[in-house]
């Protein structure tokens, strides 16, 4: 206290009879100083004691041979215990001036006996709430600084960092774990408030949080509290952690210990996890809408296709149909789910039917189409194309069919027309002897007419290709008719020709001469179809050959 402080408040050495007579006015205070076990004393403005108890004075005496008394200097008495008086003049200085704190020390010679104390200090005020005195209170801790570390080398055990404090916060002890992760050196945390390991913005409220626990102390597992809070090393930098608490008695006075887990690596795998998360469920939420726009735009497809569409299963049930195929058969989609392709196939068209789906399911074919009848619900027949493929699951085993039904009642009736037609024409034709032929150089496919076979001397039935045509023109006329059909074939400008060759019939190897007349399709420059006619005109050559004999004899 200043000089200044000292002039308003004057003070003087009291004498032991003056300090007896001021504890005589306060007997109730004096009788607790007498007994209680701790050092007690007062010290004034100047650092003088002004009172103290029997256990100070007995205690001194007896550990360092030091008589105290009122009015000696106190730091006198403390740099025996410190070795360091500016040390001990700079406590009492921080305890005159206001404040309130404590301090321990070992005291002693190592050789001899080491004592262990707490030193307390608060400032006495006046009413004018300036510190007039500093109220002194010396602890023994020996026997509680042993029992101290050896729970101290139990705690350097403990799997996480862990620290001690007391009521106000005051950090008491610290494990070297606790020290290593809000990096502080070897016992440099302890004295500290336990808020120094928060950072700066959070204090105020954990100094309330704090005081609520002390009212309702208890334990509070790992994992049970916050997953919020944040610690602040001692180079000021901030990291993640979670604490657990338990309260401790010590000697009567109630202590909390917290353990403490750096979360920085869990933190990171579990921001990690959520990253992740986040983009599985962005590429889920992706996946399920290309998915739903994929199902619409085959249900769009499916229900407004022009042809009628079906899942079918490997039992021939109806799975899924559309509204086309119901309204071709006549059946409602309800029905259709009762019935199988076979129930609605007509019967001469089944057994066809059933050989390439079996086909179909040995992986003989990858696919199979037909013309084929259904029967519909009101009886009647109606014609369509049939496409069918398997669709196989992962491991290829078969799950279901997909078929693809057109209705071709009208080209089944066009073709029942123009056969008929065909067959008047060739009727008509045949009583002229003329025969009709169909060439398609590309594939080499042969169509005859019923008079060109018959020409050829050949059943009705037999099978017609290219090499046919040629096996059954005169081996000398052969070189004739295929120079004709090349040069016909080489320009669209001269596509017709016109031949007559000999044929040696099948049959009866009799030889006939025909006449062969044709024109050549052309479709990019390139030719696909002749189209012709053929007739037999050996009989005309005959007469020809007589005429021109009878003609050579007159002449």
């Amino acid at each position: 206290m200043d000089q200044q402080a000292a002039g308003q408040h004057p003070e003087r050495r009291l004498s032991d009879a003056e300090a007896e007579k001021a504890a005589g006015a306060y007997p109730l205070a004096t009788s607790v100083l007498q007994n209680s076990n701790d050092l007690v004393a007062a010290v004034d403005s100047e650092l003088r004691f002004v009172a103290l108890n029997a256990p100070f004075r007995r205690e001194f005496e007896l550990i360092f041979g030091i008589p105290v008394q009122s009015g000696q200097r106190l730091g006198d008495i403390l740099a025996h215990l410190t070795n360091d008086r500016e040390r001990a003049a700079a406590l009492c200085r921080r305890a005159l001036a206001g404040e309130s704190f404590r301090v321990v020390e070992d005291f002693g010679d190592d050789k001899l006996l080491r004592k262990s104390y707490e030193l307390a200090f608060t400032p006495i005020f006046d009413t004018y709430h300036q510190p007039v005195y500093a109220a002194l209170v010396i602890r023994d801790l020996t026997m509680s600084r042993g029992t101290e570390r050896r729970f101290g080398a139990l705690l350097e055990t403990a799997p996480d960092a862990t620290i001690i404090m007391r009521s106000d916060g005051t950090i008491d002890l610290a494990n070297a774990h606790a020290e290593r992760m809000f990096g502080y050196g070897r016992h440099k945390m302890l004295g500290l408030p336990v808020e120094r390991l928060i950072p700066e913005r959070f204090r105020a409220r954990h100094i309330a949080q704090r005081h609520q626990f002390a009212l309702r102390p208890g334990n509070r597992p790992m994992g049970s509290g916050r997953t919020d809070l944040l610690g602040i090393r001692a180079d000021g930098s901030e990291f993640p952690v979670e604490i657990s608490l338990n309260s401790l008695d010590v000697d009567g006075e109630p202590m909390v210990v917290a353990a403490i887990r750096d979360m920085t690596v869990r933190q990171r795998a579990e921001d990690q996890l959520r990253m992740l998360s986040a983009e599985l469920e962005r590429r889920v939420a992706e996946r399920t809408a290309e998915l739903e726009h994929a199902h619409k735009t085959f249900k769009t497809t499916f229900e407004q296709a022009s042809v009628g569409i079906a899942h079918v299963g490997l039992d021939g049930k109806w799975i899924q149909v559309n509204q086309n195929l119901c309204d071709l058969v006549g059946y409602a989609k309800d029905e259709m789910a009762f019935l199988t392709f076979q129930d609605i196939t007509h019967p001469d068209d089944l057994d066809a039917d059933l050989k390439l789906m079996f086909q179909l399911l040995a992986g003989e074919i990858s696919t199979y189409a037909m013309d084929k009848r259904y029967v519909r619900k009101n009886g009647e027949i109606v014609w369509i194309n049939l496409n069918v493929s398997l669709v196989r699951d992962g491991r290829g085993a078969p799950e279901y069919f997909i078929s693809i039904v057109k209705d071709i009642g009208d080209r089944k009736l066009a073709e029942a027309e123009l056969q008929k037609n065909k067959d008047d024409l060739e009727l008509a034709v045949s009583a002229t002897g003329v025969g009709i032929f169909d060439f398609y150089p590309q594939t080499g496919e042969v169509n005859w007419s019923a008079e060109v076979k018959r020409q050829y001397g050949l059943a009705l039935d037999a099978h017609i290709d290219y090499r046919t045509v040629l096996s059954g023109i005169h081996p000398d006329d052969r070189a004739l008719v295929e120079a004709a059909l090349q040069q016909a074939m080489q320009d669209p400008a001269h596509s017709c020709f016109e031949v007559e060759h000999r044929i040696i019939r099948f049959d009866d190897k009799l030889e006939r001469w025909l006449q062969v007349r044709g024109q050549f399709l052309f479709d990019g420059g390139r030719p696909w179809r002749c189209i012709g006619t053929s007739l037999d005109v050996t009989e005309k050559n005959r007469r020809k050959r007589r005429c021109g004999k009878a003609s050579a004899i007159s002449g």
